[in-house]
């Protein structure tokens, strides 16, 4: 038996009989008491017999009849020939039944309380008025219900103030009853919990009976979790692995679980071979396939084994799949897999060498991710080869003859992947071309365009988002002084209509060349400066379907052959031009009638012009070499410095140099590698026949 704050639970149960028959008693160390459960009937704890004329219960009536005999219906001894009106004084003698509390499984529920009945059973019909003592235990451990949180019964102090914490009360089973049922009220939640039990000690207690006479049983109900925890998910993680030199390592690649596994979860690993990068067999392997984490344990792991070389390469990826078999469930995310990303720790070359020496030339990405060169000069005359840079800038490879020699001309990446060349100078001629290439690179071949009405170099060249190119001012011949307003669209060609050039709506307020120009996302065009007769600070925007429109913003600077780049935000960040540190950020409303907003940019270290803006795709940008002039010395020079606008857009970072100073070159990304190939260019006084590739 378990403790319970008095000496003896057989005299506390006499005495609780004693209460009930009359007015007080004694455990014979000289304190007096007594106490009642005043359970609440039916729903709240009530307790009924089976005897059709008085119901077996728990007394709730204070100290009224519990104990007393009634002549009329009580079968059980007595002397009384009346009404009792008081304890009976006699003793029984007869032996009583056996008492038996039926184990009892309670389902908890998930909110508010429940009824659950134990029923207590005799052994044999009840001789007597039989008066039962139910206690709960008081035990402690993990699986032991608590009383008030998960279980109640209602307790009121049989005398005022007082109140025992394990009485549940006193349970009356009329004569010739066999059977009682004690309601326990079940308190619901929604938490994931062990089964918990409720053990009960029944006490069978009699008039003029010594504490050594009672009996005692005892039993239990099972309060049943019908919270079901939710199931156990299990995901992949994303990985980092070093290649390393030659020789092979082991790359381990986590699963975690979501709590720890209840049974062995089996999982199988495989690769998605379309969304990898990496050849398997050759850069990496999977040994293994099926795995097992153990009961108990909430991670395991992959084992992707990495073979290392020493060949300069990018990154590559290597996609995991996770098929789950059992004992978990795929995690919503990264549960069907992981990205492991293969880091290439191989010093790439940061200088390749070009055919020839080149600048004034183009270069252009394409959509496959090489960068096609095309023209230019060598130091020697305008050139007619191209040649492709692959897509991770490791080789250089011939492409298809232009034409003709062309240099300081555009090039404009079309819709169907194309490229059009526009204007330059050729060979021999200070006349501009107003000759076109189309350039089709999956055959590859370049081929004569339609013709421009005006033999245009250093002109804008902008596709428009219907596929058109605006082509606007330029110089029509470089051994002259004049300039170009007008401005031509190129039409591609479509069933029954070749490619050709219509006249845009209007031409430029002022004759120009050297803007710097770019589409803004609200689809106009954007030029900046330029060279001519109070253009330096001019904006204008050309409007399709309307035409140019002289802007009343202005620059802070004069801005000749600087660059346009446009941020993700829609800004346009202007760089440089001419003997400009300065940039500049210009923005447009969505009120296409506002004027456009220009408002100062961080400030360069030095000037520059003709030099390259690449915006990467994390929306850094980019800025590198140019030329400057020295009014010092009156020398032209060129840069090698980069400089690095960081995604807060308020600073720049100077970055890894230019093996050697460049001006009048190209750049271009390259995607797949990360890298930023800077190709040829001049110094001022020769020119370049390598290619930088810097990853910024």
């Amino acid at each position: 038996m378990s403790f319970r704050f008095w000496q003896s639970s057989a005299v506390l149960s006499l005495c609780l009989l004693t209460l009930a028959l009359s007015s007080g008693c004694s455990d014979g160390g000289g304190d007096d008491g007594g106490t009642q459960v005043n359970p609440d009937t039916g729903a709240d704890g009530s307790v009924s017999g089976d005897a059709p004329s008085d119901d077996a219960a728990i007394d709730d009536t204070g100290l009224g009849d519990v104990g007393a005999v009634d002549t009329e219906t009580d079968t059980g001894p007595s002397t009384d020939t009346e009404t009792d009106t008081g304890p009976s004084t006699d003793t029984a003698t007869g032996p009583l039944p056996g008492v038996s509390g039926v184990a009892t499984d309670c389902i908890e529920g998930d909110a508010g309380t429940s009824v659950c009945t134990l029923p207590i059973v005799l052994d044999a019909p009840a001789p007597e008025p039989m008066v039962l003592a139910v206690w709960i235990e008081s035990i402690n451990g993990e699986d032991v219900a608590t009383a008030d949180d998960d279980y109640s019964f209602a307790r009121e102090g049989l005398l005022p103030g007082l109140t025992l914490p394990y009485f549940v009360g006193i349970v009356r089973i009329p004569t010739g009853a066999t059977r009682a049922e004690l309601a326990m009220q079940v308190i619901g939640d929604t938490e994931v919990e062990r089964d918990e039990t409720v053990r009960f000690s029944v006490e069978t207690v009699r008039a003029g009976a010594l504490p050594s006479e009672i009996a005692i049983t005892e039993f239990s109900a099972t309060i049943i979790n019908d919270d079901e925890a939710p199931p156990i998910t299990a995901a992949m993680e994303n990985r980092l692995c070093v290649e390393g030199a030659a020789g092979e390592s082991v790359c381990e690649i986590p699963i975690r679980l979501s709590a720890p596994a209840t049974v062995p979860v089996r999982f199988r690993a495989g690769v998605d071979a379309l969304l990898s990068t990496s050849e398997a067999g050759v850069e990496f392997r999977l040994d293994r396939l099926s795995y097992e984490i153990p009961a108990g344990a909430s991670e395991g792991v992959v084992e992707l084994v990495i073979v290392g070389d020493v060949v300069p390469e990018p990154d590559e990826v290597v996609v995991l799949t996770l098929e789950l078999l059992e004992g978990a469930v795929p995690a919503e995310i990264n549960g069907r897999g992981a990205v492991i990303s293969i880091l290439n720790d191989d010093v790439l070359s940061p200088v390749i060498s070009l055919p020839s020496n080149l600048f004034q030339h183009t270069a252009t990405t394409l959509a496959d991710g090489r960068v096609f060169v095309a023209g230019g000069h060598n130091g020697a005359g305008e050139v007619a080869t191209t040649f492709f840079v692959s897509a991770d800038g490791r080789s250089v490879v011939a492409g298809p003859l232009l034409p003709e020699e062309r240099a300081r001309h555009a090039a404009t990446l079309l819709p169907d992947g194309r490229v059009l060349l526009s204007g330059g100078l050729t060979a021999g001629s200070n006349v501009s071309l107003s000759s076109t290439v189309v350039c089709d690179l999956t055959v590859p071949r370049c081929d004569a365009g339609p013709v421009m009405a005006s033999g245009r170099l250093l002109h804008a060249a902008v596709l428009l988002a219907d596929g058109k190119v605006l082509m606007a001012g330029g110089v029509p011949d470089y051994g002259l002084a004049g300039k170009l307003a007008s401005a031509e669209r190129y039409v591609g060609e479509v069933p029954g209509t070749p490619a050709h050039f219509e006249p845009a709506e209007n031409d430029m307020p002022l004759a120009r060349d050297s803007m710097s120009s770019i589409r803004m996302l609200s689809g106009e065009v954007l030029l900046a400066g330029g060279a001519g007769v109070g253009t330096g600070t001019q904006l204008l925007r050309y409007r399709p379907g309307v035409g140019f429109l002289l802007d009343p913003a202005t620059l802070s600077a004069a801005r000749i052959n600087g660059t346009a780049s446009l941020l993700p935000d829609g800004r346009v960040l202007l760089v440089g031009g001419g003997d400009s540190e300065t940039t500049e950020w210009v923005s447009a409303s969505s009120d296409p009638s506002a004027p456009l907003v220009v408002t100062p940019g961080p400030v360069l270290t030095e000037t520059r012009y003709y030099h390259t803006a690449i915006s990467l795709p994390d929306g850094r940008v980019v800025v590198s070499g140019g030329l400057f002039w020295d009014p010092a010395t009156s020398i032209l020079g060129a840069r090698s410095s980069v400089a690095v606008l960081g995604p807060d857009l308020t600073t720049w970072q100077t970055s890894t140099p230019l093996s050697t100073p460049r001006g009048q070159f190209d750049a271009a990304y390259l995607p797949a590698a990360g890298l930023i190939a800077h190709i040829g260019g001049s110094n001022g006084v020769s020119v370049s026949g390598t290619m930088d590739l810097l990853a910024p």
